[in-house]
């Protein structure tokens, strides 16, 4: 785990604490400790949502629901509690009622341009602590609940990330034994990929696994006098230079077992087929276009998976002295 993820455990764990065993704790406070969690996180929405409890709002299409008084003889006007959390923190301290005009699905509240508001002077509201106390209490619960889902999110990320931090350590010790020149570029990959956040990182990351890729083909198996390779369909496929995917294939294919179970082998090559198509388009999109960190990340993965598969797949069959130098 990254210095980053564990700090937003650690916020959003003291925030369920805080919620959960502290009644007096102010929602301003929490407000706070949340705009803090999804801000290290860069999650802009609640960022945005956070900012406007603390601001309070200006955009009345973006004031919430708890946060809409309705008229009592007409559903269609409603108050709109537009005021900061704080504020409204401090007049339920007061034990005041606070009036508020009525205004029907306005877009913009300004508070220079007031006649950008629909308003209805002689439909009023009295917003009442206990009106108060019922915004305050939903601010506390959605972020309960949404810093609850953080959580979940995180450490469930955490699982994944160790499942994958195995597979990689078994990739690297096999790579750097004997294919140096794939292992030195994909270790590269990732440390620039923590590191970066430029999109030409991104770029370079895509670039880098298909080079990895075909590092890897060129290892276990090198471009020959042979043509083709003939699948377990007898079908042929071309096994040129630029063919590192059916190289890679032919290598698992001629290295299995076989006395392996002949349906086992061909969904199995079937798999890994689909999987480095897969690589190939991402780091396709890497080449052309702009690719985003998720697709970057989804690259590098992928192209770890696939050799940690490969590895196991074979066992110690890869990367080999034989693989080194075939003779087909």
């Amino acid at each position: 785990m990254t210095l980053k993820t564990d700090e937003a455990i650690k916020k959003a764990e003291q925030i369920q604490e805080d919620i959960l065993h502290n009644e007096d704790i102010s929602t301003l406070k929490i407000v706070r400790q949340y705009y803090s969690l999804v801000t290290l996180l860069n999650k802009d929405d609640e960022v945005e949502w956070a900012l406007n409890e603390l601001n309070g709002y200006r955009l009345i299409s973006k004031v919430p629901s708890y946060r809409k008084v309705l008229y009592p003889r007409d559903k269609n006007k409603f108050a709109a509690v537009i005021h900061s959390c704080g504020i409204l923190q401090d007049r339920l301290r007061n034990n005041e009622t606070y009036t508020y005009k009525c205004i029907k699905h306005p877009l913009i509240f300004s508070r220079t341009k007031k006649e950008s508001i629909v308003e209805y002077p002689r439909s009023k509201i009295d917003i009442k602590p206990k009106n108060l106390l019922y915004i305050l209490i939903a601010i506390k619960n959605r972020i309960y609940i949404k810093s609850n889902h953080i959580l979940l999110e995180i450490k469930f990320g955490k699982f994944e990330f160790d499942i994958f931090e195995e597979t990689r350590k078994v990739v690297d010790t096999e790579l750097s034994k004997k294919c140096p020149k794939a292992f030195e570029k994909l270790t590269e990959a990732y440390e620039d990929l923590i590191k970066s956040e430029s999109l030409l990182a991104f770029q370079q990351t895509a670039h880098a696994c298909r080079v990895v890729l075909k590092d890897f083909a060129d290892t276990v198996y090198p471009v020959s006098d042979k043509k083709t390779f003939i699948d377990l369909d007898g079908k042929p496929h071309p096994i040129k230079d630029d063919d590192y995917i059916n190289r890679i294939i032919a290598c698992v294919q001629e290295n299995l077992d076989s006395k392996s179970d002949r349906e086992f082998i061909k969904n199995s090559l079937m798999y890994l087929g689909n999987f480095l198509k897969s690589i190939n388009d991402l780091t396709s999109i890497g080449t052309h276009n702009e690719i985003s960190k998720e697709d970057a990340n989804r690259c590098l993965i992928y192209t770890y998976l696939v050799l940690g598969d490969i590895i196991k797949l074979l066992g110690k069959t890869v990367c080999t002295d034989r693989d080194l130098n075939p003779s087909y």
